[in-house]
């Protein structure tokens, strides 16, 4: 699916500290030693895709998860439970972290839909971390939604992978943006 630039930019550009990368970096590798111990006996079966590749879309994720944790002003550990269920930032919140800046949020319809979806987009560098010499210091938070917003919008469900996951994805354009750090309620955004 080739993805046409939003109508308008949106959003609250953040810059990554060092910390911050630090602390995605060791999510990373914690994920990744959590999946191993789940596999048992056959670490082969891990997605089917190279290691590092898994690493570092780990690593994309938390880095999207410590920006909305800082812009929130919740804690975040890169040791949380990682559970199927568990969300990504305590009470309901799921990140979806893209490296593409035009990218949709995607929902899928096994996700628990009565959460808070947010979408957060790298902004640089814009190759896979692992060919590249440079970490995602500058990330986009996009903005947000309900799960169950999505449902029931065709013209939103594809499958751009082609591999029989279908998911609803959302347009930026019909995301809650974040708040400014100065305006934030509790909740960082409007709940729509």
């Amino acid at each position: 699916m080739s993805l046409p630039p939003p109508a308008r930019l949106v959003g609250l550009d953040l810059t990554l500290t060092a910390d911050e990368l630090a602390l995605a970096v060791e999510c990373a590798s914690f994920r990744c030693k959590e999946a191993l111990s789940r596999l048992g006996a056959n670490p082969n079966d891990y997605h089917e895709r190279a290691w590092a590749d898994r690493w570092s879309d780990h690593f994309i994720g938390a880095t999207g998860e410590v920006a909305v944790a800082r812009h929130l002003a919740k804690p975040w550990s890169p040791r949380q439970p990682y559970g199927r269920w568990d969300p990504d930032l305590p009470p309901d919140i799921e990140v979806r972290t893209r490296r593409d800046p035009r990218a949709r949020l995607g929902i899928h319809p096994t996700d628990l839909l009565d959460r808070r979806f947010v979408l957060v987009v790298i902004l640089s560098p814009t190759k896979p971390i692992i060919r590249s010499p440079e970490l995602p210091t500058r990330v986009r938070i996009v903005g947000m939604t309900r799960g169950t917003a999505a449902v029931g919008h065709d013209e939103w469900w594809a499958d751009p992978g082609g591999k029989g996951h279908p998911a609803w994805f959302v347009p930026q354009e019909e995301l809650t943006p974040p708040r400014r750090p100065v305006e934030a309620d509790a909740h960082g955004w409007v709940d729509p």
